[in-house]
């Protein structure tokens, strides 16, 4: 009975990370940091580092979380406030740049896709301590649902990077509709972060 109800915890959150990267504010985020990078290969790298620091995030907060006597009190909506304004920002950069003759200098480093995933990671670890408080899980199926829902974003990201990037990559062909597809995703991105404060 345990050890199906902490599979059963485990496959739910891999089912939750998968959809979890389907949210506004990462279809926003993946598709602004595929624009930057116009080919499928560059938007995949950017996609692993960004899921990559969303999952330090997820997990590092998920255990101490996990293992706190204050359970989720470290969880508020300051970082629902910092995805907020780190999606303006990046809709900014992303619509400024668009507008922009392409430059090698403009583009997003793995360091700052990783940085952005971080952020995300600190509002994303309530969605699986959320199901795991429900259930009173033990500490050892909660790191199992961690890693699980991680795994689950990462596959959901590197699948949203591909789409993109191979859009973004016949659309890098030519220049008017590279500059006006980066400047309505950048714009998108940006409602995303407004609506995401206004709550």
């Amino acid at each position: 009975m345990i050890v199906a109800l902490g599979s059963s915890l485990v496959l739910a959150s891999f089912a939750l990370g998968l959809a979890h990267a389907f949210d506004p504010d990462h279809l926003a985020a993946v598709s602004a940091l595929a624009a930057e990078h116009p080919t499928w290969r560059r938007a995949l790298r950017c996609a692993a580092h960004w899921a990559l620091g969303h999952g330090i995030a997820v997990l590092s907060l998920g255990l101490l979380l996990l293992v706190s006597p204050w359970g989720g009190a470290l969880q508020g909506t300051y970082a629902d406030v910092v995805v907020a304004v780190s999606l303006i920002v990046l809709g900014l950069w992303t619509a400024w740049t668009g507008a922009r003759p392409p430059s090698p200098t403009t583009h997003w480093t793995s360091v700052t896709a990783s940085a952005f995933g971080i952020l995300h990671g600190t509002a994303g670890v309530a969605t699986v301590l959320g199901l795991l408080g429900l259930t009173g899980a033990s500490t050892t199926v909660g790191l199992a649902s961690l890693l699980a829902f991680n795994a689950g974003v990462f596959a959901a990201m590197f699948a949203l990077a591909l789409g993109f990037g191979a859009l973004y990559e016949n659309v890098a062909r030519r220049s008017r509709w590279r500059t006006i597809v980066r400047i309505v995703i950048g714009g998108i991105t940006m409602v995303v972060g407004v609506s995401m404060l206004r709550g």
